[in-house]
């Protein structure tokens, strides 16, 4: 994998880095702002490609009306690098999920990833929850998305903010650490849903040693504004990542179309995104 080795004991830095990203998000942000009502309601509630309700990849601070349901598959294509066959291979994730309105300000939902012609990645199934603060002021949300088999990582988060705009911050605790002697073994790596990734280089007895966890602490910002009866644009960060492009409703489904930047975890197991995700969600 094409890691950039730092010095003893300090992080290695995976992915690139996405301040760039987030300042033309935020520029964006701004002009929409000063030349269109940022009151202008996005569409219907429908997942994230996490799981959750909200933008593409951050949770909002709203939630699924009581007994609605929404559902949504998305996939993003990826060229991995092969053990078995030692070249780059394509591979495909596919993530279908759901989420239910339980009673008022409370959704939950389930998610899965299937790792497509990948060869040592799980599958884990994750199971999300949000609530709702009844506030009037401002929309304030709290969630978490816990994955139901080791070594993955909990991701619980609060968000606050308004229809079309959002922030936020989250923690990530209670998975496995990365604790191999080389970095050709990552069969027992726990990951998390948001945040990025650091992985340090220790000197044990002359022999390189690494460690890595996911960011214990990560910050959250979403962005949906509708530009006509037909066409949203979405904007998000969630800590590592970032998301952008066109919601596209028809009816009660809805066909997302979504760049996305090089995630940390992508470059921890020898892979590169396309850097699109396309989806199709709809509610019930």
């Amino acid at each position: 994998m094409n890691l950039k080795i730092a010095p003893v004991n300090k992080p290695i830095l995976l992915g690139p880095s996405h301040s760039a990203g987030c300042r033309l998000i935020a520029i964006a942000i701004l002009i929409i702002v000063h030349t269109a009502r940022i009151e202008a309601n996005p569409g219907p509630l429908v997942p994230t490609t996490i799981g959750p309700t909200g933008g593409f990849g951050v949770p909002s601070p709203l939630t699924m009306p009581p007994e609605r349901t929404a559902v949504a598959v998305h996939f993003e294509a990826f060229n991995q690098f092969s053990e078995s066959t030692l070249d780059i291979e394509p591979t495909v994730h596919m993530s279908p999920k759901v989420v239910v309105g339980i009673y008022d300000y409370l959704e939950v939902g389930l998610e899965k990833t299937f790792k497509i012609h990948s060869e040592n990645e799980q599958e884990t199934i994750y199971a999300n929850i949000k609530y709702r603060f009844p506030f009037d002021s401002m929309n304030v949300a709290v969630g978490a998305i816990v994955p139901l088999t080791p070594p993955d990582w909990t991701s619980a988060y609060m968000v606050m903010g308004w229809k079309a705009l959002w922030a936020g911050f989250g923690v990530n605790l209670g998975g496995r650490r990365f604790r191999e002697l080389t970095l050709n073994n990552f069969q027992s790596v726990g990951v998390a849903r948001m945040g990025g990734y650091t992985l340090r280089r220790r000197v044990v007895d002359g022999s390189d040693q690494f460690t890595g966890e996911p960011d214990a602490f990560f910050g959250l910002v979403g962005f949906n504004h509708r530009l006509g009866k037909h066409l949203e644009v979405v904007a998000d960060y969630n800590g590592d990542r970032v998301s952008a492009g066109f919601r596209i409703p028809f009816h009660s489904w809805n066909v997302d179309l979504i760049y996305v930047s090089q995630a940390a975890t992508d470059s921890l197991f020898s892979r590169e995104t396309q850097n699109y995700q396309i989806g199709v969600t709809g509610r019930f």
